[in-house]
Formats: C-alpha cells, structure tokens, sequence
C-alpha cells in the first residue's frame, strides 16, 4: 500500500489499536487511508479510526493512552441528534494554526438519534476487518467503505465512490448492493453506484 509518508502515523496509529484493544474497544481504519489500501490514492494527512462505542468509555480510554513528547488529544462531543457521529477524538501535535492531526479516532455510536442510523454499519466492518500485511494495519472492507462514503454525501464522498469501483467486477457490485440493502441504503446505491455498473 502506498501513502503520503505516514509513517509516524502509521506507528503511533498500531500503539493506539493496540491500547484500545486492550480497554475491550475494537477499531478499523477508514478515510483517506482506506481509500489508499483499496487502490485510490489521494492526499491525506492523517490516519482515521472508526469505532463504534459509548463515547465517555473512549474519552476514559483515551485519556490514559500515551501521546509522544509535545502531542496533544482533542475531543469533539456529539451535540445533536442529527449527528451522524457520536464524537471524535484527535491526536497531534499543536501548531500556530491549530492542531496537525496524526490520528482521528471517528465514534459512530450517536445515543441521541432517535432513530436506527445506517452508521451501526461499522460494527460488523469492524469485525470483518482486513489486516494489511505491510502496515499491520485493521481496513475497512470495500464494501462498508463504499457505503460510509455513501452516507456522508458530500461531493468529495461521491467522487472517492466513483474511483473506488472503476473497474470492479460485477460480483464486487452484487456484494455492494445487498450490503446496502441490509442498511437501508439501496436508494444511495441505485443513485450513485449502480450507473457506475452500466458504465
């Protein structure tokens, strides 16, 4: 798998899975990096963790994790019930503009949506994890990858979409389709995945 040089990241990113596996939290990596391992490369800084938990048990969590010398964690709570997400916590390290961030560790567990929200998905993405021989790295299969880009949207999400599944088979699709289905998110699908089938 190639990448922005992540190295740094990459080894700070293991030391964290590792700490949070051991505090009964399971991860898998998604974002940027993800899109890399699955053969789409584009500019990222970053590595992201999704994780799907009582946020206050992974601020607990976090918060006796080991940061390296001069690093900091910053943590964004849930505010609404509209939020997708359910917190997320950054790891980096403090510049005049801000925070460069080294890790985001996404939780997708929100316990103010009042309603069931297609992003319990990560629970079994998490558990059919793919460990990357190179990295050691846990990744996110295509097809939740594919589907968390779905569910966010955003012009950037659909794009990644249609690079993700150039050239994919048509058992690649099949698979997508039914995930989708599982989740509620065959409209999604029919909309921006399926026309990429006929093409």
């Amino acid at each position: 798998m190639e990448t922005v040089n992540l190295t740094e990241h990459v080894n700070l990113t293991l030391h964290l899975i590792e700490h949070l596996k051991s505090q009964g939290i399971d991860t898998v990596v998604i974002g940027g990096v993800a899109l890399a391992y699955h053969g789409y490369e584009r500019a990222t800084r970053d590595i992201d963790l999704g994780v799907f938990v009582d946020f206050s048990r992974l601020v607990e969590a976090v918060s006796c994790f080991e940061v390296p010398d001069g690093f900091c964690v910053a943590t964004t709570g849930t505010t609404t019930a509209d939020d997708p997400l359910g917190g997320v916590i950054s790891i980096g390290y403090p510049t005049i503009g801000g925070l460069d961030i080294y890790i985001q560790v996404v939780n997708f567990n929100n316990p103010l949506r009042l309603r069931r929200s297609p992003t319990r998905l990560i629970k079994p993405a998490i558990a059919a994890s793919q460990i990357d021989d190179e990295t050691h790295l846990p990744f996110i299969p295509l097809g939740y990858l594919v589907l968390l880009k779905l569910i966010a949207g955003s012009a950037v999400d659909l794009m990644d979409v249609r690079n993700l599944m150039m050239e994919q088979s048509e058992d690649v699709f099949d698979e997508i389709q039914q995930l989708a289905a599982e989740f509620g998110l065959s409209r999604k699908y029919n909309a921006h995945v399926a026309p990429l089938k006929l093409g």
